[in-house]
């Protein structure tokens, strides 16, 4: 039998809304109407209205289907509960003072990985920096000298040729190889090379007067002025500072000696 779905009449209505003298009742069959009127109105709002639904309806047109996707699934055993779909990351506390956490997020914004790595130089892209306790130098050279050229930066000196040293450059300054001078020595005096112990062959020296000197080897030594005190006979002198005899030319016969030395003659 198929269901009666023509719109009721008064004169249907008459049928089930009667007085107790068998007349219909006109004010019930009005009411009625009115809130048959209100229930197909609120029937067809909710029909075309925006619903979400979990299961497609043609009965509700304007619903929208709430479906899940590769992240996100619906369980709508009981209640309809959205949740994203699991990854393969471990629920946990990732990181610690020496280690760091490496990680790879989707498109979605979701951790998909996730890993601790330690907290090393090898595992480190790039140079340490001053400030970080580092050089900012990637690669040296045997004898390499690291310096400070600014107030935080460092830099490398290169080795030189053997014979060189480090000067400095004053306070402030860096330093620099080279040789030394003589302007290097506090109260240095004259010029020319280095006199070092032994054998040095001086040019011209001003020796002063020296405490003490071994002439052994010296020659040219001029005996009015390099010579002091009395010569002795061991060395071809006399031993005495008197001129002894200094008589003319004449025959003697007598003479007087004093030590090896004529001192008269007659």
């Amino acid at each position: 039998m198929e269901p009666d779905t023509r719109p009721l009449t008064r004169a249907d209505l008459a049928q089930f809304f009667r007085r107790a003298d068998g007349t219909p009742d006109l004010r019930a069959i009005i009411a009625f109407e009115n809130a048959l009127r209100d229930i197909l109105a609120q029937a067809a709002a909710i029909n075309n209205g925006p619903f979400v639904i979990t299961v497609a309806d043609a009965g509700l047109p304007g619903a929208k289907v709430l479906t899940g996707s590769a992240n996100i699934e619906i369980n709508d055993t009981t209640d309809v509960v959205l949740d994203l779909t699991d990854t393969a990351v471990t629920a946990d506390t990732y990181g610690a003072a020496t280690m760091t956490v490496s990680f790879t997020v989707d498109d979605k914004g979701r951790m998909t990985s996730a890993a601790e790595v330690a907290l090393d130089f090898a595992n480190i892209a790039g140079l340490a920096g001053v400030a970080q306790g580092g050089t900012d130098i990637a690669s040296y050279t045997t004898g390499d000298f690291i310096y400070a050229s600014d107030a935080n930066t460092l830099a490398k000196l290169a080795n030189v040729a053997v014979g060189n040293v480090l000067l400095s450059g004053g306070v402030g300054a860096a330093s620099a190889w080279g040789k030394v001078s003589a302007s290097h020595v506090t109260g240095a005096t004259g010029t020319g090379d280095f006199v070092l112990a032994t054998s040095p062959a001086l040019v011209t020296p001003d020796l002063g007067t020296p405490s003490a000197a071994v002439l052994t080897n010296a020659t040219g030594l001029p005996l009015t002025t390099g010579v002091a005190d009395i010569l002795p006979e061991a060395n071809g002198g006399t031993g005495t500072a008197s001129a002894g005899f200094n008589g003319g030319p004449a025959v003697y016969t007598t003479f007087t000696f004093v030590n090896g030395k004529c001192t008269a003659a007659s």
